[in-house]
């Protein structure tokens, strides 16, 4: 109980790597030991909604996000389970916000769709030549074919896939339990 005192405490800290930890500690206790947090569920439900609209801060977002997927899976009560009726409208539009393409991910649509129709030609006068650079062989994107060593981000989570994962989880949970 101490612990989730002192996690707790943390959450009023505005710094959004110290929420990111919060939410991380959280998820962990729900788990594993949701019938710790039942008596917070209310304010903790509140709260985390609006770390879920962090859209300055997506990362934190994501984290929260994470909140939203324990939830569903937890075994909490059914009196718990009613607390979620409330907030079934703005998580859904909070989430649906949140599975919009942004401008990055726009860029790299783009990108992957470029890839996807292959290479294109180069012309002789487009090709400059790369002498005493190091990893010139790189610069020309020869390297890395099979992709082993890619570090693009295409493949990495976001908040757009973390909320996509969270959507149909809650309704499911909320259409099965409420």
């Amino acid at each position: 109980m101490r612990y989730v005192r002192t996690l707790f405490a943390l959450a009023e800290d505005g710094r959004g790597e110290v929420r990111k930890l919060f939410c991380r500690g959280v998820v962990q206790i729900l788990e594993q030991y949701p019938e710790v947090l039942e008596a917070q569920m209310q304010d903790l439900i509140a709260f985390m909604l609006q770390l879920s609209r962090a859209v300055e801060d997506e990362d934190l977002a994501m984290e929260a996000s994470e909140f939203w997927t324990a939830l569903c899976l937890a075994d909490l009560s059914d009196a718990t389970r009613r607390l979620l009726q409330p907030v079934l409208a703005p998580l859904t539009t909070i989430l649906m916000d949140n599975m919009v393409y942004r401008d990055h991910d726009e860029a790299v649509l783009e990108a992957e769709a470029e890839e996807a129709r292959g290479p294109a030609e180069d012309k002789d006068s487009e090709i400059k030549p790369a002498f005493g650079r190091a990893g010139a062989a790189g610069a020309g994107g020869e390297d890395g074919e099979d992709g082993a060593d890619d570090d693009d981000g295409f493949g990495s989570w976001s908040l757009r896939k973390s909320s996509a994962q969270v959507r149909p989880l809650f309704v499911l949970t909320a259409q099965r339990r409420l």
